[in-house]
Formats: structure tokens, C-alpha cells, sequence
């Protein structure tokens, strides 16, 4: 997954899903969405109180990934764009 963000002045995290064409067409795409959202869901705790507003942009290896391996990764995202991760519970 790309990770593209930008600090707002909000106290608090936008997240955008886009899915390009190249992921198949839109009953895939929209698969591919729901899935990351599912992801999202999981890690938002994590990054509620960041203030950034965040694009994910699922590349073609997304399909092939299961649910743990997508929330790590998000995850380790979230850990190098707050430096204190580990204190934070994920509930």
C-alpha cells in the first residue's frame, strides 16, 4: 500500500480510499475497498488524534493479502508517523 499524507489543522484523521483501474473493474475495486476499510477500522484508534488527512492507495499485490498482513502494515505506518505507537492501546 502507498500511504500519501498531510498535516491538517483539525485535532483529528481524514482517511481516503482511491482504487484505480488497474485492480479490475469496479465489483473488484469496490472488494478491494471494503477490505480496506475493514483495515481502517481496526487501526483508527491508533491514528485518531494524529491531525492528518491520509490517502491509502492499495497496489495490485493488495488481492492477495490477508486481513493481519494489511493491518501491520498500516500499522507500521502509523508507528513512523507517531513516534510513540507502542504506548497507545489499539481499543
Amino acid at each position: 500500500m502507498v500511504f500519501l499524507y498531510v498535516q491538517n489543522q483539525l485535532d483529528h484523521a481524514r482517511i481516503g480510499i482511491t482504487v484505480s483501474k488497474r485492480n479490475g473493474n469496479s465489483v473488484k475495486r469496490n472488494k478491494i475497498k471494503r477490505f480496506l476499510r475493514n483495515t481502517i477500522r481496526y487501526c483508527f484508534p491508533l491514528m485518531r488524534h494524529l491531525g492528518y488527512d491520509i490517502v491509502v492507495i492499495p497496489r495490485n499485490r493488495i488481492k492477495k493479502t490477508d486481513l493481519d498482513e494489511a493491518i501491520t502494515e498500516m500499522e507500521t505506518f502509523i508507528a513512523n508517523l507517531d513516534g510513540d505507537f507502542q504506548n497507545k492501546p489499539l481499543i
